[in-house]
């Protein structure tokens, strides 16, 4: 218990081995209980936990009367979960919370309630999860059980964010930092410090989430060999693409491709967002193939939404009508609600902008405004800067294609777009930059110039502006700051103008562009 206060699980699981060995059939069975709370709390597979339970629950007689047997069918429950077997997993908790509710026993109910926490939740089953967490922090309070109480807290902020419900997760993070208070245990902590790293990222500061990724990846790697450098290479994923760094990545994926580790719809997301079209179709539907068994099975706590959402953002990137009709009853049921993978690994926003764009791709313009104007109307509500300006972006999509479909558009979207762009610059999100002046350019009459200048060598309105600031002197640094965009960034964009207008260097380049009147408005003043 001491080793996992101070978070080396795999010591107090080693321990807990030991005690395996004993003769005492009752010692076996306590022991199986600490190592599967040894082997759950950094994500450890089931399996292992499963079998100890297995087998120590066979050695001893069955009696729910007995507070140690249903601690333990608690437990197998709760490390079943784990295993993916959510049909098994969830009888088994229910078995076990019934028993410990006709105990009386306190702490057995304790227990019972937070294994509750880790069984599959559908989407639907949101309100009951809740009501279980809402009961285990009363009943963890009453009892001055921190470490209870740190359960049901995480829980509670998590559904808080499915919900977008600000008020409800200041008033779960409350006690969550009232459980790191009272247990003083490293994994408390380690989870609080998740959902301050979204709260910076859904803040659009993506530079404060990657220092706190940061030291979430330090702070995990002090549990021993039970890292957290899965849960990292998830939160970088999702800052590098927000800022338009993923470039970098692009030379490693020979190497992704032939390890056998390598996490597939990682990797179709990189695929899909590095525009390899090619290989995204083809992972696509390799993974289509497996995805209903999964869908079944996974916890939406766990991998399933990031799955689901990185299969939704390949579809709409190749314009795969075959597989949206297949995806979208999967993602339908999360209608109304925010997506989130792990405690706070990836925040995804309302699953009804996703629902919207694949109306859009489908041909339903009408149900896809609709979607568009709900995912909106809650990202605002919750305060998202991240999520408004992604959800405003897509849906500009939309209203283009329906534009192109002979709807006329112009108006709405020209407001919706200068807002969108207005929230992606404040925030920093370059690929939603990106994706808007993309959109500019399929909106603009052919052979009209650019917002602000002449169609200078193919630049896009971005580059421009990056063209602007180069012709005043700016250094990469100082471009970065004034775009709100990290200096590599800046940089891309930098050698992105010097190929696409044949200049040797920086200067070179200002120099063409003053006195070949590419800008039509003077630079910016410094001082602006």
């Amino acid at each position: 218990d001491g080793h996992v206060r101070a978070g080396d699980f795999a010591a107090s699981r080693n321990l807990y081995l030991r005690l395996n060995e004993s003769a005492d059939a009752q010692v076996r069975l306590r022991a199986a209980i600490g190592y599967e709370g040894a082997a759950w709390r950094p994500g450890l597979p089931g399996a292992d936990a499963c079998a100890l339970l297995g087998r120590a629950l066979e050695e001893v007689p069955e009696d729910t009367a007995d507070p140690w047997y249903v601690t333990a069918l608690a437990s197998l429950g709760r490390a079943t979960a784990f295993t993916g077997d959510a049909r098994r997993s969830r009888e088994l908790a229910d078995h076990a919370l019934a028993h410990a509710r006709r105990l009386g026993d306190q702490q057995v109910l304790l227990h019972a309630l937070q294994t509750m926490m880790w069984q599959h939740a559908r989407p639907g089953e949101i309100g009951r999860h809740l009501a279980l967490a809402e009961e285990l922090c009363a009943l963890a309070k009453a009892n001055q059980d921190w470490a209870a109480l740190s359960t049901g807290s995480v829980f509670r902020c998590a559904i808080a964010y499915i919900q977008a419900d600000r008020a409800a997760w200041s008033a779960a993070t409350a006690d969550v930092d009232l459980s790191v208070r009272g247990t003083g245990e490293l994994f408390v902590a380690f989870m609080r410090r998740c959902g301050d790293y979204a709260h910076a990222f859904l803040n659009g500061d993506f530079a404060a989430a990657a220092q706190l990724a940061e030291e979430l990846l330090e702070l995990g790697g002090s549990f021993g060999p039970d890292d957290t450098e899965g849960q990292y290479g998830l939160q970088m994923y999702m800052l590098r693409r927000e800022s338009g760094a993923l470039e970098e990545v692009r030379p490693l994926l020979g190497a992704l491709t032939q390890a056998e580790d390598t996490w597939e719809p990682g990797l179709l997301a990189l695929y899909t967002e590095l525009g390899m079209r090619d290989e995204a179709r083809d992972l696509l539907w390799q993974l289509l193939e497996r995805v209903d068994g999964a869908a079944a099975r996974q916890s939406p706590w766990a991998q399933w939404t990031a799955v689901l959402v990185f299969l939704v953002e390949a579809v709409l990137f190749l314009g795969d009508v075959p597989a949206a009709r297949r995806l979208r009853p999967l993602l339908a049921p999360y209608s109304r609600q925010q997506l989130i993978a792990g405690q706070f690994v990836a925040v995804f926003g309302p699953a009804d902008a996703y629902l919207g764009a694949l109306d859009s791709l489908l041909g339903d313009a009408e149900s896809a405004d609709r979607l568009f104007t709900a995912a909106l109307a809650q990202a605002t509500v919750f305060g998202a800067l991240v999520h408004r300006a992604s959800t405003l972006t897509a849906w500009c999509a939309h209203l283009a294609s329906s534009d192109a479909a002979g709807i006329p558009q112009a108006p709405r979207a020209d407001a919706m777009r200068a807002e969108a762009r207005r929230l992606a610059a404040s925030t920093g999100q370059h690929r939603l930059l990106r994706i808007l002046d993309r959109l500019d350019e399929r909106s603009r009459p052919a052979g009209t110039a650019a917002p602000g200048g002449p169609d200078v060598a193919g630049l896009t309105p971005r580059e421009v502006t990056v063209l602007r600031l180069l012709a005043e002197g700016s250094s990469n640094r100082e471009i970065a700051a004034r775009l709100r965009i990290t200096e590599n960034t800046a940089a891309n964009h930098v050698r992105s103008i010097l190929t696409k207008t044949g200049a040797a260097n920086r200067t070179q380049v200002a120099m063409m562009a003053v006195s070949r009147g590419w800008l039509a408005t003077p630079p910016f003043a410094r001082n602006q």
